[in-house]
């Protein structure tokens, strides 16, 4: 096996959707490490301590098994497969994590010797809690009625004490999926495909349900390897998670999508955009000049039904996708259905040839408001990316350049509310468009080991008014960037209160090799020049603008365990401490004099802007029904408010994202008046 090195740190995300409809982040920065794999793609028991010992020796914290570690990943076991508290019983969890001591040093000792019965038993507690649930929500679907004209209710935090509680727990999660319903297709829609809205639910459902079954998505038994290696997957994410929360064991389907959002440049395949239609997966779109576009057979709605012949019909859309980008045959056979004359399905298959699919996901999105005798520009930045059709460095560097060719730029918003995170290397580039010179982030490993992350152009791509947009969702890169031109005073952050708080470092797999499973783990910290990390508190705002996660609750787990934040000197001065002497001569003449120096402007006007914001913010009657909507004050649509006199005319997402963003464009003004008026 090869060597394992550890090279140019690299910042990575990720995201991870149960089939439950919500969706859960997990953000990282990662350094790429020597990929584990066996010699075949199931895993084995003797799999999990060897690839345990790997992420050891690599973790800033832990370096061995524990039974503090063990009796953790039970309840990571646990609440990986039930987070929202519709399965198990409270009576059915306790004997799982309150353990003594001497069961704890058992289950230690089984480890040990590749013995898991344990997770076995578990599992086998959770197929009977999954054979319960589907009973329950059988006899649900009998009252459709009752479902589609329910109102949400939030879901419970807390195992329910009998199956009446369960109940009522699968009862409120219908519901809420079927309003997320309502508000894509639309009400009539929807009340006119009860049946197919269940049987949509029903999918997702099962869809997550079989891993802990152990059965085909046709219900079938797995053969024993396949059995044996899903249980492995569970120990390991459950082992690796008690760790510390961003150190994971990662499945093909979880590092497909890294991968793809990681590269800027393009995809094998056939050119095929899905979605989650009322009756199935259907198409949304063809890629224009790809195999499946060139076809001109394939239209938007056509409902997939085989892959290759194997009927995916009543597939959810994870597992068509997942079989897409699994089958690695050059040619695949799709079959299709779409609405005929008198309700007759046509039906049709095609052949395409899989080729490289460039990008079509939007990197950079760029608008503008006209303003005094120039304009405002917003650059909204998904995430740092990097690949050979460009970087995130260079799109906003060239969507800078556009929006200074339509007028004088006189304010820029980048917009991070949705940046979870990308290359460490282009966060360092992003903020460097927005000073001369200096140390952008500090790392330090578990090793005590520091390399510091510079910009050394010289020189900036815009230096007028800048404010950073955040949310509680922006995490790791954008972090970065927005706390380091914080540091240095070049910009004021604004948006929710505080980011979402990732400050450590992980190495990866994901981007090296192939395999069943891939790793990340915790190897150290990150800082930005004022020797602040923003593990845990966040970057937190200049600027409060309340936007559609500021009152959300906390994203992490009650039980996850989070790394302790800690600080580094400040290296504003920058004293070239880790420069080799045949390169400080450059440094000191053509680096050092061109170091951007701290200013403090925006923080001396911060007080006024603060007041100008909040008093706007009060007055603006749309933001307060916001606010009353998010407080759990929500109203029906066209309901009168008697103490404000108004209707409450609430469209399709209120408009709350531009809420957000129309207050930080009004900051952004207030910043331009307040410069020009002290000028």
């Amino acid at each position: 096996m090869a060597k394992e090195t550890l090279v140019n740190l690299l910042l990575f995300f990720s995201f991870f959707c149960n089939m439950h409809y919500m969706s859960f982040f997990r953000i990282f920065l990662l350094l790429p490490l020597f990929l584990f794999a066996s010699d075949s793609d199931d895993l084995k028991y003797s799999d999990v301590k060897a690839l345990m010992n790997r992420v050891f020796s690599q973790h800033i914290d832990h370096k061995k098994m524990s039974t503090e570690i063990i009796a953790q990943s039970f309840w990571n076991y646990i609440d990986q497969f039930d987070p929202e508290k519709i399965y198990l019983l409270e009576s059915e969890v306790i004997p799982w994590i309150q353990k003594d001591d001497l069961e704890w040093m058992q289950i230690m000792s089984a480890y040990k010797k590749n013995e898991f019965g344990a997770y076995l038993e578990l599992n086998k507690v959770i197929q009977n809690a999954i054979v319960r649930s589907r009973e329950i929500r059988e006899r649900l679907y009998k009252s459709p009625e009752a479902l589609f004209s329910a109102t949400p209710t939030p879901i419970r935090e807390t195992f329910g004490t009998n199956v009446q509680d369960l109940e009522d727990q699968i009862k409120d999660l219908i519901v809420y999926f079927i309003n997320r319903q309502k508000e894509r297709f639309g009400q009539e829609a929807v009340m006119r495909k009860q049946s197919a809205i269940l049987a949509k639910f029903e999918r997702k459902m099962r869809a997550f349900e079989t891993s802990y079954l152990f059965v085909s998505g046709s219900g079938q038994p797995l053969p024993e390897t396949q059995q044996e290696s899903l249980l492995v997957l569970h120990i390991l994410k459950s082992l690796a998670k008690s760790l510390d929360s961003h150190t994971a064991f990662i499945d093909k389907t979880e590092a497909y999508d890294m991968r793809v959002r990681l590269e800027k440049g393009g995809t094998h395949g056939v050119g095929l955009v899905l979605e989650d239609g009322l009756e199935g997966v259907v198409v949304e779109e063809t890629v224009p000049d790809s195999p499946a576009g060139r076809t001109q057979k394939i239209s938007k709605g056509d409902r997939i039904v085989a892959i290759n012949d194997k009927l995916v019909k009543d597939r959810s859309l994870e597992e068509v996708t997942d079989l897409l980008h699994t089958d690695e045959k050059d040619a695949i056979k799709l079959s299709f259905e779409r609405e005929g004359g008198n309700s007759v399905p046509i039906r049709y298959s095609v052949t395409l040839e899989k080729e490289e699919i460039p990008a079509q996901e939007a990197h950079v999105d760029t608008s503008y408001t006209y303003f005094g005798e120039g304009i405002i520009g917003v650059i909204t930045l998904h995430s740092f990316y990097e690949g050979e059709a460009g970087s995130s460095e260079s799109d906003i560097r060239d969507a800078i350049y556009q929006l200074e060719r339509i007028a004088p730029l006189e304010g820029l918003i980048l917009d991070l509310r949705d940046n979870r995170g990308g290359y460490l290397t282009q966060a360092v580039k992003v903020a460097g468009l927005f000073i001369t010179n200096g140390v952008v982030a500090i790392s330090k490993l578990s090793d005590g080991s520091e390399k510091i992350y510079r910009d050394v152009d010289g020189k900036t791509t815009f230096d007028g008014p800048l404010l950073i947009l955040v949310s509680r969702e922006t995490a790791s890169a954008a972090e970065i960037v927005a706390q380091a031109l914080q540091d240095y005073g070049v910009a004021i952050v604004a948006g929710d209160d505080h980011t979402f708080g990732k400050g450590t470092i992980q190495s990866q797999t994901v981007t090296e090799g192939s395999g069943s499973v891939f790793f990340k783990v915790t190897v150290g910290k990150y800082y930005t020049v004022s020797g602040k990390t923003p593990e845990e508190k966040g970057v937190k705002s200049d600027v409060v603008i309340p936007g559609p996660t500021s009152l959300d609750g906390a994203t992490a787990s009650l039980k996850e365990i989070s790394i302790s934040p800690d600080t580094v000197e400040p290296e504003f001065l920058d004293d070239l401490s880790d420069v080799q002497a045949d390169a400080k001569p450059w440094f000191l003449r053509y680096y050092i004099p061109k170091l951007q120096p701290p200013e403090d402007y925006w923080s001396r006007i911060l007080p006024q802007l603060v007041k100008n914001s909040q008093e706007r913010i009060k007055e603006n009657k749309n933001y307060q029904i916001f606010l009353k909507t998010k407080a759990g004050q929500e109203k029906e649509e066209g309901e009168e408010d008697e103490e404000e006199g108004f209707l409450l005319k609430r469209p399709k997402n209120s408009g709350v994202n531009d809420l957000q963003l129309d207050e930080a464009i009004q900051v952004m003004r207030d910043m331009i008046r307040m410069e020009d008026g002290d000028k």
